[in-house]
């Protein structure tokens, strides 16, 4: 049996979804880890072969690592999959994993920089980050990380879609692990946005309706955003015709909010924060009506908007540095540079790309993010 170790997201509900359509159900069983009383993304109800573990107080943690069915799902298992290597997964299989278990590790992206997280912000994102929570994380952080590297001595492969995480993976970490390409099933499908749905028929959306041009500034609300720095460039702008719109469903409550504030008073009613969690239908329309968008990540972050965002034809701006800026080269696709942006290279920055770059894009990426390559990725994770 393949036993995974899943957190409560999208993403893990569109990947058991292709298990199931594509693979033996009985082959596997999911485990969602969530800190959460209920249950947000994932239907708990949809698979026989479905458990939730809640680990949101210190009574669920000691009952966890004290689990005699979390031990026997374990023992039965003859591989176990790390959807992302957080702390409660480290301490999971830390506890739990035979010595010979095949383990390989599906990492988020965020499993890898958490220990860079420092690098990761600019000065005036670290002044607004800093809150009691932020320091709970980090302090959480290094209690793990005993325990993260254990595991990732004792892989036997890592699975993710950029070979340079993999690189930097080894350069921070003591492994043997061999590198596997992955990506999760894409949890918007190219059929959806080929309808390109219109923001006019959802009320939710009237406010962008008011501005001919959008830009987006971010996926989230977490500080690897860096929005700050975004939004005072986009202020400093002359072109005054565009709205802003954030993402902010998720993240640091309290940095959010100071992103909110600030937002306000640099753009007034051109800035559009987007505080509630909007269906798909929706946000895809949304997505289809964002004409230029700023990814301000100093890492791998967002690519569940750049990948759909690209292939609508829109305009992405990315650091230089980013591993996604590097694979979306190598691909054919070339991103807008932030670094240029901020050195007041904005004279193009909202001209749109040519009808051939759009339909060049639009191809790639749906090459490269299309089922049947999701299904060689995940089919050579299980047979390896």
């Amino acid at each position: 049996m393949n036993l995974h170790l899943l957190p409560d997201s999208i993403y893990s509900e569109k990947f058991m979804d292709f298990i199931e359509k594509y693979f033996s159900l009985d082959e596997h069983f999911f485990l969602i880890i969530t800190p959460s009383r209920n249950v947000k993304f994932v239907n708990s109800n949809k698979l026989k072969n479905l458990s939730v573990i809640r680990v949101g107080s210190y009574f669920d943690y000691f009952r966890c690592i004290n689990n005699k069915n979390l031990k026997n799902l374990f023992i039965d298992s003859e591989r176990v999959y790390i959807h992302s290597l957080g702390g409660y997964n480290s301490i999971l299989v830390f506890r739990y994993a035979k010595p010979m278990q095949q383990l390989i590790w599906l990492s988020w992206g965020y499993d890898i920089y958490g220990d860079l997280h420092d690098s990761l912000l600019e000065d005036e994102t670290k002044e607004i980050a800093y809150t009691p929570t932020e320091f709970k994380r980090l302090i959480k952080n290094k209690i793990i990380k005993p325990f993260k590297k254990n595991i990732i001595a004792r892989l036997d492969y890592i699975a993710m879609d950029y070979e340079d995480e993999y690189k930097l993976v080894l350069s921070n970490y003591k492994t043997n692990a061999l590198y596997r390409e992955f990506h999760y099933p894409n949890p918007i499908n190219f059929t959806v946005l080929d309808i390109k749905p219109s923001t006019n028929d959802f009320p939710e959306l009237s406010k962008v309706n008011q501005f001919d041009t959008l830009v987006q500034v971010g996926n989230s609300g977490s500080p690897n955003n860096n929005h700050l720095s975004i939004l005072r460039l986009l202020n400093g702008l002359e072109n005054k015709s565009f709205a802003v719109i954030c993402p902010l469903s998720y993240g640091n409550p309290v940095y959010i909010d100071r992103v909110i504030r600030i937002g306000y008073e640099l753009l007034g009613e051109r800035f559009i924060p987007l505080i509630d969690f909007l269906k798909p239908d929706i946000y895809f329309a949304l997505l289809n009506r964002v004409d230029v968008a700023i990814m301000n990540h100093y890492r791998q972050q967002g690519k569940g908007n750049i990948i759909p965002l690209i292939y609508l034809g829109k305009k992405i701006y990315l650091r230089e540095n980013t591993t996604t800026f590097k694979a979306l080269c190598s691909m054919g696709i070339k991103p807008g540079s932030i670094d240029n942006l901020m050195r007041g290279e904005t004279d193009d920055f909202l001209i749109s790309l040519t009808h051939e770059e759009i339909e060049s894009n639009k191809i790639k990426i749906k090459q490269a993010y299309s089922e049947e390559e999701c299904y060689r990725k995940i089919k050579n994770l299980f047979f390896v």
